[in-house]
Parts: structure tokens; sequence; C-alpha cells
């Protein structure tokens, strides 16, 4: 990842605000909704802006959390809803006013822990 798109975009600012739209988003989609049931949404949210600010090019050491594996082997995630999770936060750092080209390297950033956060066929 281009370590300068953290910086670019104004640190963690903007990413609180793809978060906050990202979440508003998920927590109402049909196919994904019910993985964020029983689930402190405040904790979440603060673990996926660190994630999201280490794979924009902030300090790994601002994300904390535990490895992509072991935080989501138990959710039985399917790639169908790794797809809605993509496209819904797509649209979340789009309306935030990342540029496509920026948009599109994060994307695909994330696509490569497909593997390790998919643990169910569909």
């Amino acid at each position: 990842m281009a370590a300068n798109l953290f910086f670019k975009y104004g640190g963690t600012s903007l990413l609180q605000e793809v978060v906050e739209d990202f979440y508003a988003k998920a927590v109402q989609h049909e196919e994904l909704k019910h993985y964020f049931v029983g689930h402190d949404i405040e904790r979440l949210k603060n673990h996926q802006a660190a994630f999201l600010a280490v794979l924009m090019g902030a300090p790994t050491d601002l994300y904390s959390g535990r490895g992509m594996r072991q935080a989501h082997q138990h959710l039985n995630i399917t790639h169908s809803a790794f797809d809605a999770m993509t496209a819904a936060l797509e649209s979340s750092l789009r309306k935030a006013g990342m540029e496509s080209e920026d948009v599109a390297t994060l994307l695909t950033t994330l696509q490569s822990f497909r593997s390790e956060v998919v643990s169910q066929g569909t």
C-alpha cells in the first residue's frame, strides 16, 4: 500500500467518516447484519478504522487487533458476504471523497485477506 494514502486523506478523520458510513450500511444489509448481532459495534468501528489506517500507510502499531483468520474464523463468512462487505466499504470510501485509483488500490489490498476471512464456500 502506498505509504502516503493515510496522510493524503487526512489521517484518521477520513477513516472515522468511512467507518461510520460503512457500519450504518453493514448492520442493516440483509446479508451482513447477522454478523454484527451481539457484538460491540463501537469496538468494531475502532478496530476497523485502525486496520484501514495501517492498510493506507499508517504506522503498524496503530492496529493491535487479532490476526484476520483468528478474528473472523468463528463467523463462517461466505464469499458472497465478503463481496457485500467490500461493496459497502467501496461505497463508503467513495462517499468520503477518496479518488477512484486509491479506492481500487485499497480494495485490491483487502482482497488479499479474502482467504483469511472467508470460511464458507458461497
